[in-house]
């Protein structure tokens, strides 16, 4: 609970010289539980910062690849329960982050398949150069003229257009074209090495002995202090090239036998061009002993599981009253029938009254005024065009609904509160 690395999330925000960097993707295979998890508490943990001290500056969340980690579809997912606690707290954060003053920035390469929920609550969209089918997809909400289509399937790297507020903005240079290589071309392990302060050779055709004026008859390999003669040079791998310093890296006199772990920490110190704040060497692992954890989400409400279930059947989150009551009780069954009755008599009917339309149901008139309420079953599935009453796209999916399967999938969610994965110590 004390450990150095740990993370004071307040003090994190409130320090506008550095970016607090979450990074799960090395987790290895089987771990997709807990990477969930991990990104779940530090998503929550910013909230309850900005939440608990608004004087705090603003915050910037920025997600790579939302499609995995708010994907609109769990079926493929290994973890279920743990990445739908996720979306769900990143739906959260979609619909009460600006009252917090967070600003979330999410990327993806296909919008469809990031959690409708989601998507449709972050309004301001950037895209990049696309592809005919993506283009497509977005022209169903976009109504995209044949040139903006010709713009956005041309656009050079850098290039894009901003959707906001309606309004089409184009073309922006988001940044310039790259030139050399960025740190994403390096494997992690060689930017941790050089970030501690050590060698790491980036190319095999890379010169060794280094030519950079010195003479050096022998070199360190930094995890274990150990010396080797300048003559076996350091190795390459796949996974991990050795990290290694010079002779003439260490003080002047020293001799093979003085490059202790004690010395080389300190040669790697003077070395670095930043400062970590935490210890970032390597160590062997342990992967023999396996342990069984289990979260469980105490505040995950009826609210949560209905609108994660009515996602996955890709159907409006605003139609939840039909599951809950304001009271956040469950909807009797017959309510979802008699609602149901009462849109198909408007469609197939154009009903101009209330009195009308209880000629057609067998719904009492106040029982059609009660369901017409804020927050009640019909809220948002009926309109009037002229006199006569119609049926709202919202209404259209309630009608289209198969609200059995729906509440079969909330009574299995309610039923599993907990997230278990395994992992290793």
């Amino acid at each position: 609970a004390d450990a150095e690395t740990n993370i004071d999330m307040a003090e994190g925000i409130a320090d506008q010289k550095k970016a607090a960097v979450l990074c799960a993707n090395f987790m290895p295979a089987g771990m997709e539980g807990l990477k969930y998890t991990l990104i779940d508490l530090w998503l929550r943990l910013i909230f309850r910062a900005r939440d608990e001290n608004a004087r705090l500056p603003r915050v910037a969340l920025e997600m790579r690849e939302l499609k995995n980690i708010a994907p609109s579809k769990t079926g493929d997912v290994r973890y279920k329960d743990a990445i739908k606690g996720l979306r769900q707290t990143i739906f959260f954060l979609s619909t009460q982050g600006g009252s917090r003053r967070i600003l979330m920035l999410g990327s993806t390469q296909k919008l469809n398949d990031v959690y409708k929920p989601v998507r449709t609550n972050m309004a301001t969209k950037i895209l990049l150069r696309l592809g005919e089918e993506e283009i497509d997809t977005l022209d169903r909400s976009y109504n995209f003229s044949w040139a903006q289509k010709e713009t956005l399937t041309n656009f050079r790297i850098g290039m894009g257009m901003l959707i906001a507020g309606g309004e089409k903005t184009y073309p922006i240079e988001w940044r310039g074209a790259p030139c050399g290589l960025g740190l994403g071309d390096q494997h992690w392990l060689d930017r941790y090495g050089l970030a501690r302060g050590a060698r790491v050779l980036q190319s095999q055709t890379a010169a060794w002995p280094p030519s950079d004026g010195t003479r050096d008859d022998w070199w360190v390999h930094v995890p274990d202090a150990s010396v080797r003669d300048i003559g076996n040079r350091p190795r390459m791998g796949d996974h991990y090239s050795e990290w290694y310093l010079l002779e003439s890296d260490f003080p002047d006199g020293t001799a093979p036998d003085d490059a202790d772990h004690g010395l080389v920490e300190e040669v790697l110190a003077d070395r670095q061009a930043y400062p970590t704040p935490s210890d970032i060497h390597l160590a062997d692992i342990d992967w023999g002993n396996v342990r069984r954890v289990s979260f469980t989400d105490e505040g995950a409400s009826r609210f949560d599981r209905v609108t994660d279930v009515l996602g996955d059947n890709n159907l409006s989150v605003d139609l939840w009253p039909w599951m809950l009551t304001q009271a956040d009780k469950w909807r009797d069954e017959s309510v979802r029938k008699n609602a149901t009755d009462v849109l198909e008599a408007v469609e197939e009917h154009a009903p101009t009254s209330y009195s009308e339309l209880e000629t057609y149901v067998d719904v009492s008139r106040q029982s059609i005024s009660n369901y017409l309420q804020e927050e009640e079953p019909l809220d948002g599935c009926l309109d009037k065009d002229g006199k006569e009453y119609i049926v709202t796209d919202l209404g259209r999916q309630a009608m289209k609904a198969d609200w059995d399967v729906v509440a079969n999938a909330v009574q299995v969610e309610e039923e599993r509160p907990d997230t278990e994965f395994d992992f290793d110590e």
